[in-house]
């Protein structure tokens, strides 16, 4: 099968069960996730590796997108209002998840560098689902506002997580010194250089949409455009551009934060913004389904049985690391009692980010024995398994979080 004929047949696929499941009033997002394990290489074995890789940039693209719409919700008179639960919340979730499924990892295997690294990863959440059930069910309110923001800001803060306790692992692994530089400042300047690149792109965008836009079909050109030349820029190869600044190779700058970034200015300062989303959300639903459905192609069951104790052990774990300490992170900061309820549940799923630290962790880490096989084998082989056990319940915890708040149906199509 070639990447048009895997393409065209994951969007009619994800369609149609997912209409199938809504009306059985489980969120279309599960119904796509389901048609790609039934499709992929699990079960029907249509979606194999190579047939993934190629359609890799259209799930890069939708990734940017999605960016893109979720940095758009980040009103800064909805930050300014919840902004002390934000930063407590988003904080906190991502410690408990930390804590919980360090904790319980080591109990069970009593590895301290593996366990911290899972711990790491855990704290990551995956947007793409999250804002997907939101627009699904035309959510808004305080508390849809305050699971945007966390799950924007919630990257940056695991990120720089994931750098500090990957430089703790490798010193009790191999018994070197631990670099504050590589392990602390080079994650924060990854962080500030996505941001700082983001903001440059929205400031060009939208002079450019200035200048040139007449037309509501010219600023979805200008817009698509402009959103795959910076996101495919932020992807370039490096490695010569480091090595003649005698930098790390093995720096990685996030797409998703520069489009969030670029989302947040154009939703905040551009006087075109209801006509920048509105247009985006015209052609957004099929990129969409196809980033939903491969995410589930991608799941191999034969990885996530063969270590399915300890990914039960870390599913479970940081589900009650980020719901447990989202509602301490409420409480500390006396946000409105709806948020502290619900917010941790909208928090689970788990995605792409989580995958490549997990690939970077696993490279770091080859070769390792352990009881539990190759210790790179093991820490990617429990991220992309509970990686799916998360995409498949975490629209459930959305739902339950925006229903029970009684936030469902109250949104606009677009940023106003």
């Amino acid at each position: 099968m070639n990447e048009l004929t895997g393409a065209g047949l994951a969007i009619l696929i994800g369609f149609l069960i997912g209409k199938i499941l809504k009306r059985f009033k489980i969120p279309a997002v599960t119904g796509y996730i389901i048609a790609g394990v039934i499709i992929g290489k699990s079960f029907i074995g249509l979606y194999n590796d190579a047939l993934i890789r190629e359609l890799t940039p259209i799930v890069d693209f939708a990734l940017i997108i999605i960016a893109f719409y979720i940095g758009g919700e980040l009103r800064n008179s909805n930050i300014k209002n919840l902004g002390k639960p934000i930063f407590y919340i988003t904080v906190l979730q991502a410690l408990g998840a930390l804590f919980f499924i360090t904790t319980g990892t080591y109990l069970l295997t009593r590895n301290l560098p593996l366990s911290l690294v899972l711990g790491a990863i855990g704290t990551t959440t995956a947007p793409a689902v999250t804002y997907h059930i939101i627009r699904e069910y035309r959510a808004s309110g305080p508390l849809t506002q305050t699971i945007l923001a966390v799950v924007c800001l919630d990257d940056a803060v695991g990120i720089i997580i994931y750098g500090i306790i990957i430089g703790i692992a490798k010193t009790m692994i191999f018994h070197g010194e631990f670099s504050f530089f590589l392990n602390f400042i080079i994650p924060i300047s990854e962080i500030l250089i996505a941001l700082v690149l983001g903001f440059v792109g929205a400031l060009i965008l939208n002079a450019a949409i200035k200048k040139f836009v007449k037309y509501p079909i010219d600023i979805f050109a200008i817009t698509v455009g402009f959103l795959l030349l910076w996101g495919g820029i932020l992807k370039l190869e490096w490695h010569n551009i480091l090595v003649f600044m005698h930098l790390p190779q093995d720096i990685h700058l996030s797409s998703l934060l520069m489009s969030m970034t670029m989302g947040w200015y154009i939703s905040n300062y551009s006087a075109r913004r209801n006509q920048i989303f509105s247009a985006l959300e015209k052609m957004d639903m099929p990129i969409f389904i196809i980033f939903f459905v491969i995410a589930g192609a991608e799941l191999d069951l034969k990885v996530l049985l063969a270590q399915a104790v300890l990914a039960l052990t870390y599913f479970i774990t940081r589900g009650a690391g980020k719901v447990t300490f989202s509602i301490l992170g409420g409480l500390v900061s006396k946000a409105p009692a709806k948020i502290t309820k619900y917010i941790g549940f909208a928090l689970l799923p788990q995605a792409g980010v989580a995958i490549g630290l997990a690939i970077i962790a696993s490279q770091k880490f080859s070769g390792i024995d352990t009881p539990l096989g190759d210790l790179g084998d093991v820490i990617i082989s429990i991220i992309i398994g509970t990686t799916f056990l998360n995409e498949i319940t975490g629209p459930f915890g959305t739902k339950f979080a925006i229903t029970k708040s009684k936030e469902v149906g109250r949104a606009k199509e677009y940023p106003s």
